[in-house]
């Protein structure tokens, strides 16, 4: 659940570089809702040689599930004479973790260099030699001196470790009203799948207000107010993000469920887990569970060989999570077994701790077992996979006291079917009380989760 944290990060991230080339540093508050949370700064460094630096750096401070979150992430990103992209540094600190990535451009390939924990990953990763890199769409259309109405740029996410499409809407003149002012403005909608955010400037293009998602804002400040400590108010990142439908649910969670949300604008997926329809802007979901029966020999397994091995974040060559592994599943020669086998190991090893922001391969997690749904997910689903079951990671929500959480969880292949299973639950099978939003690698599970319909309605309950 406290994944929801990176994508403020993202917005943050999107307010700052708004800010334009700043000769100076500039400084931001982060509110959520009417709280603040933290800070974030901005800097556009001319050094000696053609080009720029951009450096940026945001400090948050919450809580999620009631643990208390501290996160620190500062970014590097320089430029040459035209713009183009030479190399760029990230650092996060979270939880006592700390993850650092460095990117060079080596002709139309993007090297990648990241190190979480000690833990050290490298991956190359090809960028779209039709769309310009940066680090800040806003800032980067404004300064055209043609803005066409969209503009689509790429950049790279370095908590995923991927490159991201980005899309810069210009709406225009508006009038800004925000905390009882009514101020002329333009406004930016930026359409990042990782976190839709408005943007509005001035006329001159100086920054105003970024809004993101679940109410968080971002201000301009002077550094003594932006650094000033915050409050520690009530909010609760994990609470704020949940969707609550418009009555309890009654029903049995082993019967099927319908859903309807209303004004949802993307899609859900279907498989033998729910089946998803859409009708004009809102997306019905009948959620029907697909439990496994009978016996499946591991040796008669085949197919989606994708999704074996390792991956990023997905270390399944590490000879401690080899052996953890085998040693859990031992004689057992049914897949059901098997995958149930290395889910209860999970379940019984990790100590929840929701105060770790950083995203972390397996490797650091099995050392150092605590974290979220995200950490147990990412950890079995590399023990499935060190043992030679294709398995991937899944986001979604589940209902917990009335109230729909976002959640993690991994599916495995049986040959036949993508079984779903929790390790954050002593329970063996899903209910109907979870919704899947997308499946994949890290980056197809963990970029792009976030729901934002009208309101959640009970369709129906049972057959």
């Amino acid at each position: 659940m406290a994944r929801v944290l990176k994508f403020w990060l993202v917005v943050v991230s999107l307010g700052v570089a708004a800010m334009g080339a700043a000769a100076d540093r500039e400084w931001l508050t982060v509110h959520l809702g009417s709280e603040r949370i933290g800070y974030a700064w901005y800097e556009t460094i001319q050094p000696r040689s053609l080009g720029s630096i951009e450096e940026a750096e945001v400090v948050l401070d919450t809580k999620a599930l009631g643990d208390p979150i501290k996160l620190r992430a500062f970014s590097r990103v320089r430029y040459g004479g035209d713009r183009e992209l030479m190399s760029g540094e990230y650092r996060t600190e979270s939880g006592g973790r700390t993850s650092i990535v460095q990117i060079d451009l080596e002709g139309s390939t993007l090297v990648v260099k990241a190190n979480t924990a000690g833990r050290p990953q490298q991956m190359r990763l090809e960028i779209d030699p039709d769309l310009p890199f940066t680090s800040d769409a806003v800032n980067y259309l404004i300064a055209l001196k043609e803005r066409p109405s969209r503009l689509k740029v790429q950049t790279f996410d370095s908590t995923t470790l991927t490159m991201v499409q980005v899309e810069v809407i210009d709406r225009g003149a508006v009038t800004l009203e925000d905390g009882g002012r009514t101020v002329p403005a333009h406004r930016y909608d930026v359409e990042d799948p990782r976190s839709p955010t408005q943007v509005f400037v001035t006329p001159e293009g100086k920054f105003l207000l970024a809004r993101g998602p679940l109410g968080m804002t971002m201000r301009p400040a002077t550094e003594e107010e932006a650094t000033r400590p915050v409050s520690g108010g009530p909010s609760d990142i994990a609470d704020l993000s949940t969707i609550t439908p418009n009555r309890p649910l009654q029903g049995r969670p082993d019967q099927p469920l319908t859903l309807r949300f209303v004004g949802l604008d993307r899609d859900l997926p279907s498989d033998k887990h729910q089946t998803a329809t859409r009708e004009g802007r809102d997306v019905v979901l009948t959620i029907h569970p697909l439990r496994p029966t009978g016996k499946q020999p591991l040796s008669e397994v085949k197919g989606q060989d994708e999704w074996r091995g390792p991956g990023p974040f997905l270390p399944a060559e590490n000879a401690d999570i080899k052996l953890r592994a085998r040693l859990c599943n031992g004689r057992l020669t049914d897949i059901h077994e098997a995958a149930q086998s290395l889910r209860m190991d999970v379940f019984r090893r990790m100590r929840v701790n929701a105060g770790i922001g950083v995203l972390r391969p397996a490797d650091e997690i099995l050392d150092s077992p605590e974290g979220v749904c995200r950490d147990h997910a990412i950890l079995l689903a590399t023990m499935l996979r060190a043992v030679g079951l294709a398995s991937r990671l899944v986001s979604g929500m589940v209902e917990y006291q009335g109230r729909y959480y976002y959640h993690a969880w991994v599916e495995y292949w049986d040959g036949k079917d993508w079984i779903a299973m929790d390790s954050t639950r002593a329970e063996s099978h899903l209910t109907s009380r979870y919704i899947k939003i997308a499946h994949g690698t890290v980056a197809d599970a963990y970029q792009s989760f976030l729901l934002a319909p009208e309101r959640l309605e009970v369709v129906k309950e049972g057959s």
